[in-house]
């Protein structure tokens, strides 16, 4: 069958000295984030049921909860609810399970269940009520627990308070006093009541007295976890946390497995910075509840505060991974991305918080960092100063300082820099920043004074004097470079960065021989030092020795074969080289280098999309997004699923990404061509504004929006928009493209064929020409629009996307031996053109010519998994008395493509061929039935009507 062409579309600084001023906010995280934590951990409080002696048939689930192994249990359960899901017991302990965890979804799940299996447990609606409490859904509360019929005092008394509670969430407190009061008349003073009544003081903001009433709940049942734990959360609340952690230790004594008490233990802990006791509690509750998120994000805390970034990025983004919209993920998320030097990650998170709190000042100041390091100093100034005057803030002045000198605005810099000086000491970096500011007011000698300090405190690191001797070089100070390199020697000899610095002013100065050998006493050095032998690498390029630039890399691997940064480097000379295999072998060595690194993932999924593979593009691009976070892999997914003809998950992945970067004018772009083709127009045109509006000359986008009103019938605003972008872009073949999509759509073929001739000649490209070419057919004027493809062709033979137009027209016009020949110029120029060959086999197969089976197994070979490939050779051997293979490979092509009406002809033929008339008649009848047109419909009749009349 011919096949249609279409087009395819850091790591961590750990050293004080070395931190930026946005790590100064770290040591504000703690109490902050520990407010975090311990908002969640109060509201997490749970009860620990008396638990029901088990049948026989999930002993061994009881067993295990009973000593305390929750995990093992739960498996249990499972394992017997999958053979006898309508075990009500099982589903009752298995909730209690869920909720000792912490895990109130499945807990919820389980209950109901429970509930509607009739299991008469008096505990069952006590616990489901306090379960939908914890889901925040006490209006279900009230809905659907009631008063037991035949319930003992003691368990319609807690149910009552329960319902209190849920009135109380409900802000009804005459409504939650009511049901105490009926619950006093059942039970006098129940614990649970007591309970509810320490939440309703709670709300009077009366915790000293909510406090009384928990301590009388506890002389009445003090083996209530529960309760231990309110005691602790209100101790807490009145700023007694040393009398709270006996209270939240008994709760762990009770009930070993208990979740809520030994996540308060752990916050406690972290609060007063005992970063191994919290671990250890935290690994106590992981047996317990291993999923727990609290605990899963308290532990990336504790890896954070030890400044392991990466370890506390994967940690979060596991929990984000199963609670997307965890704020105290996403705002520990922002600093640890930052630390990670992954900007556009870190503004994503701390889009969540400030979308939720917008004065939120820790995530303002991170986010501050965040711009400023993406290169947005403008907008990362301007809600800095939103704070008003810095004052005495060393954070805030540090910020400011550093802004106003990316801006260039060396006085403002200089002015908060230096009220520094007077309130901290300084760090290394600042005292860098501080140098240059004054450099800026022409203060040189300020500048060397500061970086001399900033020398002094920075014993592990040349950055300063690096920054030093390229303030030099800009000036060209070649000696005065030299000088200070000199002394670098002194104080780091033999480091390799000292002659790398002295190369790099070697190569200033054109002295290229002695460069070589200053990079090469780098090497000598630390043979794995990548910066000299990419400089080196690059003068041999600039010698046109690329051999020898190959071979330093080639080197280099051989000491460090993790050195992510050579293998692109050789893929890169691949690319120069047009070595697809080796830049193929290379990036794809660079991803297992480095799983994290952006830019081999990135390559690759192009490349895959370029080659139009696109299952192999979406798997590289998904293994990239789970990496490294980065959204944008989400354009990449994106693209691949529309090549994979799938616009809904297309749309979905565009549409993440815009809400992941919404500065991004090419996140919103991408969005508006998928709502176009899944014909949400008003959405497309809405997304092209967004883009524009964030980037007034994007060419594209505007002539995607000319284009969507012609389609939309405003043809009008569209033609200005058109026109507009002929005039502002002169050069650019967009507006001339969009006015013909605009006219054709319109049925003026005539005039659109014109400015396609138009956008061809502007561009310098020959692929408008297609375009006018189908413009002047439908005009009537088909030999017009071919010559002028004939003519594109004379002049440029190697453009095969127009030479494929050209052949597929002739092709369609039925000029077989004229399409035919232009198949054969492509395959000859590119003999991996698998859509060249197979057209071409088929349209021998139909000229009879003798290569033409030669040439089908040459497109098989290339791609044997292609429908259309399948197809044609099939065809071909069935005509050759091959019918047996044939109607295999034709077989194997109609199941990948049942909608194929060419196909499934194919493959009745081939029944025939193969001496099976009676499924050739099936196939017929049902292909005939479809009322598709196909090439040999007429044919298919005939066939047809002689099997029909052959088998009566």
């Amino acid at each position: 069958m011919a096949q249609t062409e279409s087009s395819p579309r850091s790591r961590s600084r750990s050293r004080s000295h070395r931190r930026k001023p946005w790590h100064r906010l770290t040591k504000h995280l703690p109490k902050i984030l520990a407010g975090l934590i311990g908002i969640a951990v109060i509201a997490g409080g749970a009860y620990v049921l008396t638990r029901k002696s088990p049948e026989d048939h999930y002993r061994a689930g009881v067993e295990l909860h009973q000593k305390g192994n929750l995990k093992g249990a739960a498996i249990e359960l499972k394992n017997l609810l999958q053979s006898t899901p309508n075990n009500g017991d099982a589903r009752l302990l298995l909730g209690r399970i869920h909720f000792a965890q912490g895990d109130m979804p499945a807990a919820e799940k389980e209950l109901q269940k429970a509930r509607e299996l009739g299991v008469k447990d008096p505990q069952l609606e006590p616990l489901y009520a306090n379960t939908l409490l914890l889901l925040n859904q006490p209006k279900r509360v009230i809905d659907e627990i009631k008063e037991q019929e035949g319930a003992g005092a003691d368990s319609n008394a807690a149910i009552l308070a329960l319902r209190a509670r849920a009135q109380l969430f409900l802000n009804d407190p005459a409504a939650a006093d009511a049901e105490l009061a009926q619950a006093d008349t059942r039970s006098d003073s129940h614990p649970e009541a007591l309970a509810s009544r320490a939440y309703l003081a709670l709300s009077r903001k009366d915790p000293q007295q909510a406090l009384d009433f928990v301590e009388q709940a506890i002389a009445k049942a003090d083996q209530r976890a529960d309760l231990w734990i309110m005691k602790g959360d209100l101790l807490r609340t009145l700023k007694r946390n040393a009398e709270a952690l006996p209270a939240y230790a008994k709760a762990s004594a009770i009930d070993p497995a208990n979740v809520p008490a030994r996540l308060a233990i752990a916050q406690l802990h972290l609060e007063n910075a005992a970063l191994d006791k919290a671990e250890a509690e935290l690994k106590v509750l992981a047996k317990y509840a291993p999923n727990n998120l609290m605990g899963r994000y308290m532990t990336a805390y504790i890896e954070f505060r030890r400044g392991r970034y990466q370890e506390a990025d994967a940690k979060l983004q596991d929990v984000l991974r199963t609670s997307a919209n965890f704020l105290p993920a996403h705002l520990l998320s922002g600093a640890v991305k930052l630390a990670l030097g992954n900007r556009e990650a870190a503004k994503q998170h701390l889009d969540k918080i400030l979308g939720v709190a917008p004065q939120h000042p820790l995530a303002r100041k991170l986010m501050a960092a965040a711009l400023a390091e993406m290169g947005d100093v403008a907008e990362a100034r301007k809600l800095l100063e939103s704070f008003g005057d810095a004052g005495n803030d060393p954070i805030l002045n540090a910020m400011q300082g550093e802004l106003a000198l990316h801006q260039g605005d060396y006085a403002q810099a200089r002015k908060h820099l230096e009220s520094l000086d007077k309130d901290v000491q300084l760090s290394a970096k600042q005292f860098t920043e501080l140098a240059a500011s004054r450099m800026g007011t022409g203060d040189q000698a300020g500048a060397i004074e500061a970086l001399s300090k900033a020398a002094e405190l920075d014993t592990e690191s040349a950055r300063p004097d690096v920054l030093l001797v390229l303030a030099h070089l800009k000036e060209k100070r070649f000696d005065a470079a030299l000088q200070v390199v000199a002394k670098l020697d002194k104080e780091r000899p033999n480091d390799p960065v000292v002659h790398n610095l002295r190369g790099t002013i070697n190569i200033s100065r054109n002295d290229k021989a002695q460069a070589r050998g200053n990079f090469a006493d780098a090497l000598k050095a630390n043979p794995v030092y990548f910066p000299a032998a990419s400089n080196l690498a690059l003068l041999d390029i600039m010698d046109k020795n690329v051999d020898a630039a190959r071979a330093r890399f080639d080197q280099l691997l051989k000491k460090a074969p993790k050195e992510t940064r050579a293998w692109l480097a050789l893929a890169a000379l691949d690319a120069q080289q047009k070595n697809e295999a080796g830049y193929l072998r290379n990036l794809e060595q660079a991803q297992k280098s480095d799983a994290k690194n952006v830019q081999a993932h990135l390559l690759l999924a192009r490349y895959w999309l370029d080659k139009r593979i696109p299952g192999k593009a979406l798997s590289v691009a998904r293994e990239g997004l789970d990496a490294t976070g980065r959204p944008e892999f989400h354009e990449f997914i994106g693209l691949a699923q529309l090549q994979q003809n799938d616009p809904v998950n297309a749309l979905a992945a565009f549409k993440r990404w815009a809400e992941a970067s919404p500065g991004n004018p090419m996140a919103h772009y991408r969005l508006s061509q998928a709502q176009a083709m899944n014909k949400d127009r008003d959405g497309a045109l809405k997304s092209l504004d967004q883009a524009i509006a964030l980037r007034p000359d994007f060419v594209d986008a505007s002539k995607s929006k000319a284009q969507l009103l012609g389609q939309m019938g405003r043809s009008r605003e569209a033609l200005q928009i058109a026109r507009q972008l002929q005039s502002s872009k002169p050069k650019s073949a967009s507006g001339f493209l969009a006015e013909a999509e605009i006219l054709y759509s319109e049925k003026n073929y005539l005039e659109a064929g014109k400015l396609y001739v138009k956008a061809s000649q502007v561009s310098g490209l020959g692929q408008p020409l297609a375009n006018a070419y189908q413009a002047y057919a439908r005009a009537g004027q088909a030999a017009e629009g071919e010559k002028l493809m004939q003519q594109w062709l004379a002049r440029n033979p190697a453009d095969a996307a127009l030479r494929h137009q050209l052949a597929l027209a002739q092709l369609n016009a039925k000029r077989l031996q004229d399409a035919a020949d232009n198949y054969r110029i492509l395959v000859k120029n590119n003999p991996q053109d698998v859509v060249a060959y197979n057209n071409l086999a088929w349209l021998l197969g139909e000229l009879n010519a003798p290569d033409a089976l030669a040439v089908a197994e040459q497109a098989y070979k290339l791609s044997p998994e292609i429908p259309g490939v399948q197809d044609t050779l099939g065809w071909i051997l069935v005509n050759s008395n091959q019918a047996k293979r044939g109607l295999e490979l034709l077989k194997k092509a109609f199941a990948k493509a049942p909608g194929s009406p060419d196909i499934h002809w194919h493959l009745a033929v081939g029944y025939v061929k193969a001496g099976d008339p009676a499924n050739a008649l099936a196939n017929l009848e049902l292909l005939l039935s479809k009322n598709q047109d196909f090439y040999n419909k007429q044919d298919a009749i005939k066939l047809f009507n002689q099997l029909k009349q052959g088998n009566r």
